[in-house]
């Protein structure tokens, strides 16, 4: 049996075929321009945000922080720009408080300087004048001009002392020294002048050694000034009381002496520059007012604290320092030394 019909053999077209192609890949390409789109879309917006950083940061607004997204090169960029930012921000500020160190050292000077300048021009022109009566108040006026001008380097050497250390960048140099044996030869040192004006003192110190990192040069700096202030200011046969002691973390000296009764309100201005209560500012005792500040801020350095407190008669001054972390593991090689 033979049946005989049309073929379905598959005609091949050249036409049809390269019109596929071509389809094919134009789809091809569309695809992986839409893809690449989506993938580098976030990284475009990215950079933009990194450059837009650094054109805040080019105009000073150095609190500002590029994000830091994923771990790849332009995250690594962004976290070098933030540490350079930061870099900048740290040498900005301390830059600007240098400047304020200076421009506050030159208001200190013009405001606190003027009084003894016009009494030194006001006796020097008597001298020069020749308004004087005889030698002896001609010798009057020269002392009482000597004098002023002591007082008035020993103003501008504090002065510049405190500036010296509300820098930045203040030098310190620590070492481990006996705080107690600092204690007792500070107060050998005053207990003449102490004895001289009628005053009792009483040391309680322990006989252990307290060690402790300082910079001992600025913290008998410290010592020093709350001393002479109890001399100048203890009442006539009064007492004085210098003591050390410890607790877990640290080292407290106390030094106290007899005075008049201090309010709350002028207690708190104390250690604040060039503040010198009533009586201080209406007696001759001489002093610029700078002295406790000078204390606190070498106290601070030493990450410390110092305070007042005021009892009837009784005016007491703490200092108090941290002992090192490592405390226990330095008493064990003082223990073999």
């Amino acid at each position: 049996l033979i049946i005989e019909g049309p073929s379905f053999d598959p005609i091949f077209s050249p036409n049809r075929y390269i019109y596929q192609v071509y389809m094919g890949l134009g789809g091809s390409v569309l695809i992986f321009f839409v893809l690449f789109l989506l993938w580098t879309r976030p990284i475009t917006r990215y950079i933009k945000q990194i450059e837009e950083g650094i054109n805040r940061i080019v105009n000073k607004d150095w609190t500002y922080s590029i994000p830091v997204k994923g771990k790849n090169e332009l995250s690594f960029l962004a976290k070098n720009i933030n540490w350079m930012t930061e870099q900048m921000r740290k040498r900005f500020e301390k830059e600007r408080k240098v400047e304020q160190a200076k421009n506050e050292l030159i208001t200190n000077l013009s405001h606190d300087l003027r009084t003894p300048l016009t009494s030194i021009i006001g006796y020097l022109t008597l001298v020069k004048d020749k308004q004087y009566k005889n030698s002896e108040e001609l010798e009057k006026y020269i002392q009482t001009t000597y004098g002023i001008s002591f007082k008035l380097k020993n103003l501008l050497d504090e002065l510049f002392e405190y500036t010296k250390l509300s820098l930045p960048d203040v030098d310190m140099q620590f070492q481990e020294v006996d705080l107690g044996g600092v204690l007792y030869q500070l107060a050998g040192e005053y207990t003449p002048m102490f004895e001289n004006r009628g005053l009792s003192v009483k040391v309680e110190i322990p006989d252990e050694a307290v060690f402790i990192s300082l910079d001992i040069e600025k913290m008998i700096r410290v010592f020093d000034n709350l001393l002479s202030n109890a001399e100048k200011y203890s009442h006539e046969s009064g007492d004085i009381e210098i003591d050390l002691y410890t607790n877990d973390k640290q080292v407290i000296t106390r030094i106290s002496n007899t005075t008049d009764q201090i309010n709350s309100e002028e207690l708190s201005y104390l250690f604040d520059k060039f503040y010198r209560m009533d009586k201080a500012r209406s007696s001759e005792v001489a002093g610029s007012g700078i002295g406790l500040s000078i204390a606190k801020r070498i106290v601070e350095l030493h990450q410390g604290e110092i305070w007042a407190e005021s009892e009837k008669e009784k005016i007491t001054m703490y200092v108090a320092l941290p002992f090192p972390h490592d405390k226990e593991e330095k008493e064990i090689i003082y223990e073999d030394l």
